[in-house]
């Protein structure tokens, strides 16, 4: 008989789990650096006061910004971010599922929180994202829920190469 699999639940954390949310965005920086658009070079020796404040900036039902993480017992395997770019207008960014978790539906329970707790605040008029095209399984989840390639960049990532990236928009009703 096989083991149960864990529970993956989707939260938002608190201002309290600031340093797990740091270990996350680190791990991700460092083994996905082509998907981020800062380094872990350049937030490595960050201080806690800028974690916290970050976190900080995503909590509350007015915030700009919005952030959820998948977690499995106490560990944080995943998040999701968003912010507001002008009035209506929304990014998804920062997303990322820890590569021994991958493959396990995460970053559809991420991107479907985050859609509804978008939706729910009822002045959104559009949300985009960018994406590297080298991320095909990302621009494949992307795809399924409604997002369409609207342009192509390069653009300097991460890992401090240039990559094409894919400006992509939710084109179905928001």
């Amino acid at each position: 008989m096989e083991p149960n699999p864990m529970k993956i639940e989707i939260i938002q954390p608190t201002l309290q789990d600031w340093q797990k949310v740091k270990k996350l965005r680190l791990d991700a920086l460092k083994k996905d650096p082509q998907a981020f658009g800062a380094s872990y070079e350049e937030e490595i020796n960050e201080p806690d006061q800028y974690w916290q404040e970050k976190l900080e900036e995503s909590i509350g039902k007015d915030s700009k910004e919005v952030f959820v993480v998948a977690k499995e017992q106490d560990e944080y395997v995943g998040m999701l971010g968003s912010e507001e770019a002008n009035e209506g207008k929304w990014f998804i960014k920062a997303v990322y599922v820890k590569p021994e978790h991958r493959g396990k539906g995460i970053a559809n329970k991420l991107l479907e929180n985050m859609l509804s707790a978008l939706k729910s605040r009822n002045s959104i008029k559009e949300i985009e994202l960018k994406v590297s095209a080298e991320q095909v399984a990302a621009v494949n989840l992307y795809k399924k829920y409604g997002f369409e390639i609207m342009d192509t960049v390069d653009q300097e990532l991460g890992d401090g190469k240039e990559h094409e990236v894919y400006l992509m928009k939710l084109k179905h009703e928001i």
